[in-house]
């Protein structure tokens, strides 16, 4: 389930952000190596920062 919900998340993010860099959706096959690489660092940050605030406030409210 957990991981359903992530493909989701991360298509959701990948189209949003394209959608506001660039005005529309992006496909693998159109975009740059760059691009890809660029948007799963992001990614990977603001899921490490996600993970960072859920194990802050669960050490804050035990």
């Amino acid at each position: 389930m957990s991981f359903f919900m992530f493909v989701i998340l991360y298509k959701s993010y990948v189209s949003g952000v394209a959608h506001l860099k660039y005005g529309n959706t992006v496909n693998i096959n159109d975009s740059s190596f760059s691009y890809w690489v660029s948007m799963s660092l992001s990614l990977f940050l603001a899921c490490l920062f996600l993970w960072a605030a859920v194990n802050f406030f669960k050490l804050l409210f035990e």
